[in-house]
Parts: C-alpha cells; structure tokens; sequence
C-alpha cells in the first residue's frame, strides 16, 4: 500500500467516524424515529409525520366516540375554528386542521362549511349576487336562505413544555394537541381529546 492509498483510507475512516457521531444527536420521536432510524430528523420541531400522527389519533378518537354517530343518521355539519399556536416555533396550523377536516369529510359521517371557519370563501356570498345580473340563466343562481349554517366547531391548542435533564446533556420537548368540538345548538364541548408527542435529544446539539 502505498502513502496516496494510506491517506485515503485514513480519510475515509474520518468521515465515517465523524457520521457515526453525528447520528448520535438524533433526535428521539415518542411516535417513532431515533438514531438508527433513516427518517429521523435532527430538529425538535414539529414534521409532517407528527401532524399526520396527531391528526389521525384525534380523529380515529372521535370517530370512536358516540359523539360521531347522529341519532337521525345525517352528517354532522362542521366548521374549522382557530388552532392556537402556543409554542415556541413558528407553526402552519393548517397543516393540522386540513389534515383532521379531509380525514373526517372521508369518514361519510361529516361534511364542512365553505362560508364560516377557516375555510370560508367568497365564492358562496358572490353567487348569491349573480341573481342580479341578466347576464346569467336564474334557474342556475343559488337562492337567498339555502346556505346551511354548522352544527359543530373544530378547534384546539398547541402548547409544549420543555425538560431540561439534571447534567444539563439532554432535554426532552413535550408537545400537547389539544382538540374539541363545541355543539352549536347547545354551546357545550361534544368532544375534546388531547394527543402528546415528545422529542428527547442532545441540549448541546440543538439550538432553540
């Protein structure tokens, strides 16, 4: 072996001490992804697995509730309210709420408002308007009092809480999703869940 040969082996050796290393500060998932895993992520932050996750355990929980079931067997009539971000890290509560309202559309037990909540458009307001024109066939503009108004409201908080270990080493982020349904008939809380994440890894290693 000659010296070029020695000092490549030398310097591949290097490298992959140093990946072993970095694999270490891993960030470690309460729902899954750790140092040997090829999907974890070295950021306490919250990732598309963690909203999927967060999403699907608060509605599979309600579908599971009686709350779900309407004794005259039609769909609930939703609508998205505010998800407060009570964190640290800037948050697209979107992400979460679109997420929970297409997985409880595809229930069949569920349909949303596109006039009140999150989801709300013009489009519902300005086809009322069309009625004025005589530009458009009136049988086709929808009428004046048909919009139905909904039965239930979606709405929550993020909030998290960090743990510092004694050494000072590590830390562990507790992310808290905390999700209700309000009845719009009687003012009362049909359904409230609330779904933990938590991330442990390395305080040296992670910058807030």
């Amino acid at each position: 072996m000659n010296l070029s040969q020695l000092k490549n082996m030398v310097a591949i050796s290097t490298v992959g001490l140093a990946l072993s290393g970095c694999a270490t500060m891993d960030v470690v998932s309460s729902i899954g992804g750790n140092a040997s895993d090829p999907t974890a992520m070295d950021s306490f932050g919250l990732t598309t697995e963690d909203f999927n996750y967060a999403a699907k355990t608060a509605v599979d929980e309600f579908l599971a509730s009686p709350v779900s079931n309407r004794a005259d067997g039609r769909r609930w009539r939703a609508t998205l309210g505010d998800v407060v971000n009570d964190t640290t890290f800037k948050i697209d509560t979107r992400s979460m709420t679109s997420r929970m309202r297409n997985k409880l559309i595809n229930s069949g037990k569920f349909s949303f408002s596109g006039f009140t909540g999150q989801d709300r458009t013009s489009f519902v307001a300005d086809s009322r308007q069309l009625s004025k024109s005589s530009l458009v066939d009136q049988r086709t503009v929808a009428k004046a009092g048909t919009v139905q108004a909904p039965d239930l409201e979606f709405s929550g908080e993020i909030r998290q809480r960090t743990n510092v270990s004694g050494d000072g080493g590590r830390q562990r982020l507790e992310y808290e999703f905390d999700f209700r349904a309000v009845d719009a008939n009687t003012g009362q809380i049909a359904f409230s869940t609330l779904v933990d994440i938590k991330k442990l890894g390395s305080n040296k290693n992670f910058a807030w």
